[in-house]
């Protein structure tokens, strides 16, 4: 999904819209990865609906902003790039929206493992003993399930510590 929205940002500064795909690059990167999945539908939705907003706004923007700098030439081409914004935007925006959604599944086991992680500590911290089950990365290499099976049992000490939480 990298690529497609690489590929995307690439068709914005050949239509003469480096400047809000550098802007829109530097939002993004600055904010940095989502955690988790909800994170990831978060930062997705933002950028969808900034893109739609952006593709509308620069229907009448680019015009004014071409008339005021080349006359009536500068007009017609702001015309065409508002037009060409208002598709090359939001198109833009659900590419971004899939490749943060997707991020963000990725990462969610680590966000689960760190809260789990959090949680045993602060439990365990009461009674001074911070021993906790091994991770996934330290379950037997020679299974080939290995790391699923360790991140099955992240989700399943999750459920437990959540169960306990609530009682």
């Amino acid at each position: 999904t990298k690529s497609v929205t690489g590929m995307i940002n690439m068709s914005g500064k050949v239509m003469g819209m480096h400047e809000d795909v550098e802007k829109n690059k530097q939002e993004i990167y600055s904010r940095g990865s989502p955690s988790h999945a909800a994170e990831g539908l978060k930062y997705g939705f933002t950028d969808l609906a900034n893109s739609v907003k952006g593709g509308v706004t620069d229907l009448w923007k680019k015009p004014i902003k071409g008339k005021q700098e080349e006359g009536t030439k500068g007009m017609w081409k702001g015309v065409g790039q508002g037009v060409a914004g208002l598709v090359y935007k939001p198109l833009h925006g659900v590419a971004s929206l899939a490749s943060n959604t997707l991020e963000g599944i990725v990462n969610t086991p680590d966000a689960v493992s760190r809260h789990i992680k959090d949680k045993r500590l602060k439990a365990d911290g009461a009674q001074g003993s911070a021993e906790l089950l091994p991770e996934a990365d330290e379950a037997e290499p020679s299974s080939p399930n290995f790391s699923a099976c360790g991140s099955l049992q992240l989700h399943l000490q999750y459920i437990s510590l959540m169960g306990t939480a609530r009682a």
